[in-house]
Formats: structure tokens, C-alpha cells, sequence
């Protein structure tokens, strides 16, 4: 059943690196809008519910109308769990699980 799921659309094999991760942000104003343009993003992540840390490099860009990605590397998805948490100034904090599947 692992194998089965982790060939899935939509599923993070743990212990693999991932390009352009998406996440939206949206308006701190009214909370229900997507807010474009945003900048100086603070990028955490926690893995098997330790610490929040700095995620490497921790570069955020904007995809198109408030959607934004980032990379994370093989070791940041080096866990079963992972609590991934962006913020930036307008902006309402983003908090996103991942559950990854095993290699």
C-alpha cells in the first residue's frame, strides 16, 4: 500500500527534494483575498514535530496573484511529518502539513 501511495499525484516521498513548492497568501487587511506582491518572507519548517527552523536558502518568489514557491532541498523533506510556515508583512502567516510517503 506504501508503494501504491507514494505514486500518487500530490504526495511528498520522504527524503526527496521538491521544486517550487506552491502556497498562497492572503490580504492581512481582509483575510480572504490573495495578496500579490509580497516580499521579505520569513520561511520555517519543523520536521517530526521538533523546532521550527529557518528554511535553506529560505528563498521565496511569487508565482502569479498572490500564489508563491519554494524549494526544499532533500533534507528539509527528510521527515514523516513537516509543519512548513511562511510570513511577510501584509500578509496572513501560512501554516501547511506535508505527511511525506516512504522511499
Amino acid at each position: 500500500v506504501d508503494a501504491i501511495a507514494s505514486d500518487l499525484p500530490g504526495t511528498y516521498t520522504k527524503g526527496v527534494a521538491v521544486t517550487g513548492f506552491m502556497f498562497p497568501m492572503f490580504d492581512s487587511s481582509d483575510t480572504k483575498s490573495l495578496k500579490p506582491s509580497l516580499s521579505s518572507f520569513t520561511a520555517e519548517i519543523s520536521k517530526d514535530g521538533g523546532a521550527f527552523a529557518s528554511i535553506t536558502p529560505g528563498s521565496v518568489s511569487e508565482v502569479s496573484d498572490g500564489w508563491y514557491k519554494i524549494n526544499l532541498s532533500a533534507t528539509e523533506m527528510n521527515a514523516d511529518e513537516i509543519a512548513l510556515r511562511f510570513s511577510a508583512s501584509g500578509g496572513v502567516e501560512q501554516v501547511i502539513k506535508i505527511r511525506t510517503q516512504p522511499t
